[in-house]
């Protein structure tokens, strides 16, 4: 217990060393890898770099919930509340209860305002087959309210499909949208881990804005929380 314990409270530490480890041990497999998912040697190694960051930030946020369980997320950590949302969905499992669902709390952190008024305008929901039924559904339940729009990712084990899903939605319709960048915000809790690196990798080169839903618990509301990769 007292080796549980310690491994625990140092996790952030120990998940950084194994993941530079790995990615030392496997480099040129990656960069390889990397080379031919996007074609360029360096652009390849830039992507390997945010690969890693996003991994690091992935375990300190399972770090910190370990460490802060009852813990609220504290006010200048919260996401602005914006007109745009990118959000994974993730399988719905029929046993689950409702709160273990974060696409649907995080859609409903940005129906309003800070003054209470109508907020989210557009919002994207991100999918594989396992998740497309609920992703529907979440779609029926806020379509009165949003105008809701469901993209499939045809494989939610390699990440690169989600890559390329966020950015086509960046790079293509959010102008149609009436919306820029800064209006909206990528949700990467829901979905497989590759689908989660998928998104993060599509928003780090251009520093878009990110959230993690955090608590979904008997005893905690699910609450996302600002993710900022920038320095300062």
């Amino acid at each position: 217990m007292r080796i549980f314990r310690l491994i625990r409270n140092n996790l952030l530490i120990v998940s950084a060393g194994a993941v530079a480890y790995l990615l030392s041990t496997f480099q040129d497999t990656l960069r390889l890898l990397a080379k031919n998912v996007f074609g360029d040697e360096l652009v390849a190694s830039f992507y390997l770099l945010a690969l890693a960051v996003s991994l690091v930030v992935f375990l300190g946020l399972l770090e910190w919930g370990l460490r802060h369980p009852k813990s609220k997320v504290p006010e200048d950590r919260l996401p602005p509340k914006l007109p745009g949302l990118i959000v994974l969905v993730g399988k719905k499992v029929d046993d689950d209860k409702s709160d273990k669902q974060s696409a649907k709390y995080a859609i409903q952190y940005h129906l309003k305002d800070a003054q209470g008024n109508p907020g989210l305008r557009v919002c994207w929901l991100i999918a594989s087959d396992d998740s497309l039924a609920y992703a529907n559904e979440l779609k029926g339940q806020f379509s009165k309210q949003v105008d809701m729009r469901v993209r499939k990712v045809d494989y939610a084990f390699e990440l690169r499909y989600t890559y390329e899903v966020v950015s086509k939605i960046y790079a293509d319709e959010l102008r149609a949208a009436n919306l820029v960048a800064d209006q909206v915000i990528a949700d990467f809790t829901g979905g497989t881990k590759p689908m989660s690196l998928g998104m993060a990798m599509a928003c780090l080169p251009n520093d878009r804005q990110m959230q993690y839903m955090t608590g979904g618990k008997k005893d905690m509301a699910s609450v996302p929380m600002l993710i900022k990769f920038k320095p300062g």
